[in-house]
């Protein structure tokens, strides 16, 4: 309904591409979490919801990796919106020389998953900055996202909660 809603708003208001203004990984995240505050004013505990949502979707594994690459989106996109990458960026050229960036973003990223003890988690916090230090210093794309990935599968893998 807010997918629907915003779209019919957004062309009413004679906007292009109405339909496209609100991220769907966004409207997804307000639709479970509206349905997870609907469970829990019915008395289920939020176990109990999120194993109904994962067991209704799918594969219970599968569909969790699909969350949380949803999810992943819907931060990157909040993250953007309210310039906290450009922040993190400018904060980060600051003290870090940008010869030093891909090397920082590798071991920023395997300290990060060591902690958490997942790589995927790590991957989705810290790519959307590593976007922002291309766009910043000029270094590819790929090398920084190279190093994000290396260093959290790197961090992950020494972790001993994961």
């Amino acid at each position: 309904m807010v997918f629907l809603g915003s779209g019919l708003y957004y062309t009413a208001a004679d906007t292009d591409f109405a339909f496209y203004q609100i991220k769907a990984p966004v409207v997804a995240m307000v639709a479970i979490v509206l349905s997870m505050l609907m469970a829990r004013l019915a008395g289920q505990r939020l176990n109990t919801s999120v194993e109904r949502l994962v067991a209704g979707i799918g594969h219970p594994n599968i569909i969790l990796m699909c969350l949380v690459f949803l999810l992943a989106g819907a931060f990157a996109s909040v993250s953007v919106s309210i310039g906290s990458v450009e922040a993190t960026v400018q904060l980060g050229l600051s003290i870090i020389p940008s010869q030093w960036v891909l090397p920082a973003l590798f071991l920023i990223s395997a300290f990060i998953a060591t902690a958490m003890g997942t790589s995927m988690g790590t991957i989705a916090a810290t790519a959307p900055i590593a976007v922002g230090f291309t766009g910043a210093t000029g270094l590819p794309m790929s090398l920084a996202l190279g190093a994000v990935v290396g260093g959290a599968m790197f961090g992950d893998n020494l972790s001993m909660i994961s």
